[in-house]
């Protein structure tokens, strides 16, 4: 934790399994992705403790990891309702600026519906999905909304695994392009249907590659790239709106600082001629990939449009003010 804060990042801390001296059956070694028996006042002392020690340290707390009903408890709604009670209520009382979360990528949906129901959107703050997308984030948003809810909804684990062992270099750079996709089609497209934050799953170097963005500390991926153009494009950007580009793909509309930023989304990875109106003098367009050499062109013309073969996703950056066009 310390080395994440001084490196000016703070982390949360995502609860996998539970604290051996909470659980109630002395035989049960593991949690196994599901919510289990516990003792209330056990873990009340546990969270208050852990709000109290890490305060100012981190950002908060996720309440378990990918739980599905499980046979553990008699009760699944109701035993882990009180788990997320319990510990957001002393997480408020001690560190009230932190965030809590329920368990990412907690499923079948109707488990995640019964729990809502029974009020698990007034025990955390904000509702994580995995591996999301569009879809899955307007789902979830939907269904807050339908109970009167307004808790954040983020993608807090997400990425396109690709082993590149013993690969030809060559062949394992053009075949982790499908990461590059993953990062610059998925982003967009739940950042614009309202999700709040995106975490990229797999930082630890990887001989192998696999879901990590690094085979080594000192041997970036390409979809590392990918990362920092969508950053730098979108991490800072407002969501406008996603439109329909009949069945070539999606325009994904944001603002940021009074200018506009389209991500261009195809809808297959075929050549897709996708056509922009270019209302100022120039717009500037970012491909996939930022090299050295830039990657990035300008788009002339006030009236012509210009036509974009696109494989990937675009960025298209144009000098107009948003807000007046919307």
């Amino acid at each position: 934790v310390k080395a994440n804060n001084d490196g000016g990042i703070l982390p949360w801390i995502m609860l996998i399994g539970p604290p051996k001296w909470v659980m109630t059956k002395p035989d049960q070694y593991g949690a196994n992705f599901t919510p289990f028996p516990f003792d209330r006042e056990a873990w009340k002392q546990t969270a208050a403790h852990l709000a109290k020690h890490y305060r100012g340290k981190i950002y908060g707390f996720e309440w378990l990891n990918e739980i599905v009903p499980g046979s553990l408890c008699d009760n699944p709604v109701a035993d882990y309702l009180d788990f997320c009670r319990i510990g957001t209520e002393q997480v408020r009382k001690y560190a009230p600026e932190m965030k809590t979360m329920a368990a990412g990528g907690l499923w079948p949906r109707n488990y995640l519906l019964d729990l809502l129901d029974a009020g698990l959107g007034e025990h955390v703050d904000i509702i994580p999905v995995h591996y999301g997308s569009r879809n899955s984030i307007i789902s979830v948003k939907k269904d807050l909304a339908a109970r009167g809810l307004k808790n954040s909804v983020i993608d807090d684990e997400t990425a396109s695994g690709m082993t590149v062992f013993n690969m030809p270099q060559l062949v394992a750079m053009t075949n982790s392009l499908n990461q590059c996709r993953h990062v610059m089609a998925h982003w967009p497209s739940e950042l614009a249907a309202g999700c709040e934050m995106i975490v990229y799953f797999g930082g630890r170097g990887d001989a192998c590659g696999n879901w990590s963005y690094l085979l080594d500390i000192n041997t970036p991926r390409p979809v590392i790239a990918s990362i920092a153009t969508v950053i730098e494009k979108l991490g800072t950007a407002r969501p406008i709106g996603t439109y329909a580009y009949g069945s070539k793909g999606y325009i994904h509309v944001f603002e940021k600082n009074g200018k506009g930023v389209i991500a261009l989304q195809p809808a297959s990875l075929e050549d897709t001629v996708m056509e922009i109106d270019c209302v100022a003098s120039k717009a500037k367009a970012t491909d996939y990939l930022v090299t050295d050499a830039g990657r990035e062109f300008y788009l002339q013309g006030v009236k012509n449009p210009a036509d974009l073969n696109v494989t990937m996703v675009y960025y298209v950056e144009e000098r107009f003010d948003i807000k007046k066009r919307t």
